[in-house]
């Protein structure tokens, strides 16, 4: 009996000691927590100044009647413009069985530095003739308003957009038909596809999501990519070519991923972070999985937060931010591997974003170039005034006419790209050939 007691004591004195230590470890962790916070907020204000208004601030949309007439039109031929609902497969269509035909005809016209461009090949020739139809209804559609889709900024702020890969995949569709169209000697109908990836991109621009904007820069380097192989700007493209065009959205995203962060964590310990996850969790991960969430979140927006402000004190024209951005991704603890994500990609988006500049530039000083061409001979100048200069210092641009009548530019500088399979990226070279002159005529002989 008394052996009892004291076994009961003991085993009491065990659980009121692991229930002290389990009680200290929250207090200790909810303490380590909410510093975090307070320094996510202290970078914040150090970085975009007073968060007061900043939800206010961001965008919201509502589904317009463009973006339900494109899913409607899009979803038969393969292309994923809306959300999927529990356990729905993705579309299945002609784009799936031509899409790495697609990608591999745009790889290779656009990453050849010069104006020429070739037919497609058959498989992307015949979907694109089969698909004639839905092109110009798709083409029209577009024309008439920017496809709009929700914003909701009560959903999970890091949820991703349900459209980005489906509008990716429009654009290359169209690019593609704009190459096949100007190897056929068809201008017109090459601009028209143009306008209409325009549209899409445009739309991805108005997404605060930093993976639509990413995608949006994607877009907009085909564009530019076609463009250079034209011989003058079609009206109304100066803008996206000016330099930092793009910029700002790629800042504002930014600030939402660092937003949504915050935003997450915090709203983790009043709420469920999905209505799934509501059901399931017990006990356990009331008390510890949700504080261990919020702490997750705190550190990832601390990190981002401090990947931005290195990346805006380094510029895009710095060769030392990919390292840099990379050793902040790197130092992300094990625990908090929810939000390496985010900061991976602000890195790559930024890459993306620097190349794009330069893609823009390119495709800006080859109409210069094309515009003080002789109007008589065809001739290409043999200097132009300031195409050598560059947004980035230490760098230029070189422009020559060789002895056979042909001129190239080049870049002269050190160019990061991004590590992505797959992923297009134009040169940062051209070739223009020499004008070609026409046949003397003889004049036959009158005997």
């Amino acid at each position: 009996m008394h052996f009892s007691k004291r076994l009961a004591r003991f085993l009491w004195l065990v659980l009121a000691s692991a229930a002290l230590l389990t009680v200290a470890a929250y207090g200790g962790t909810l303490l380590v927590v909410r510093h975090k916070e307070q320094a996510v907020d202290r970078a914040w204000a150090e970085t975009y100044g007073s968060l007061d208004g900043f939800d206010a601030s961001l965008p919201r949309t509502e589904k317009n009647e463009t973006a339900r007439r494109l899913e409607e039109l899009c979803w038969p031929l393969g292309f994923p413009l809306r959300s999927l609902a529990l356990n729905e497969a993705q579309p299945t269509g002609p784009w799936n069985e031509v899409e790495g035909d697609v990608h591999g005809y745009l790889e290779v016209q656009l990453e050849t530095p010069s104006p020429a461009v070739a037919p497609p090949p058959a498989p992307v020739a015949r979907f694109l003739s089969q698909r004639a139809g839905e092109r110009e209804t798709l083409l029209d559609l577009l024309a008439t308003a920017v496809p709009l889709w929700d914003q909701d900024m009560e959903r999970p702020p890091i949820a991703l957009p349900p459209h980005r890969l489906g509008l990716m995949g429009l654009a290359e569709w169209l690019v593609a038909d704009a190459l096949a169209q100007l190897a056929e000697g068809r201008s017109c109908e090459a601009l028209r596809d143009l306008a209409g990836a325009r549209r899409l991109t445009e739309s991805l621009r108005l997404r605060p999501e930093l993976l639509s904007q990413d995608a949006a820069l994607a877009t907009a380097r085909m564009c530019a990519g076609v463009l250079r192989k034209l011989d003058r700007c079609p009206e109304g493209w100066e803008p996206d070519l000016l330099p930092g065009a793009f910029e700002p959205e790629l800042q504002r995203a930014a600030r939402y991923v660092a937003w949504s962060y915050r935003e997450a964590g915090r709203r983790s310990a009043a709420e469920p972070y999905t209505g799934r996850m509501a059901r399931r969790e017990g006990l356990l991960w009331k008390t510890f999985g949700r504080l261990w969430f919020r702490l997750s979140m705190a550190d990832a927006g601390e990190r981002f937060l401090a990947e931005v402000a290195e990346a805006q004190r380094l510029g895009f024209c710095s060769a030392d931010y990919p390292a840099t951005l990379d050793r902040i991704a790197r130092s992300t603890p094990w625990w908090s591997s929810i939000g390496r994500f985010g900061i991976v990609s602000l890195g790559r988006s930024w890459a993306s974003m620097r190349q794009l500049q330069l893609d823009l530039e390119l495709t800006r000083k080859l109409f210069e170039v094309r515009a003080a061409r002789d109007p008589v001979s065809g001739a290409w100048p043999r200097t132009v005034e300031g195409i050598e200069k560059t947004r980035c210092e230490g760098a230029r641009w070189d422009y020559a006419v060789e002895e056979d009548g042909s001129a190239f530019l080049r870049y002269a500088g050190s160019v990061a790209r991004p590590d992505r399979p797959g992923r297009i990226d134009l040169p940062v070279e051209f070739w223009l050939p020499a004008p070609v002159r026409a046949p003397r005529l003889r004049l036959a002989d009158s005997r």
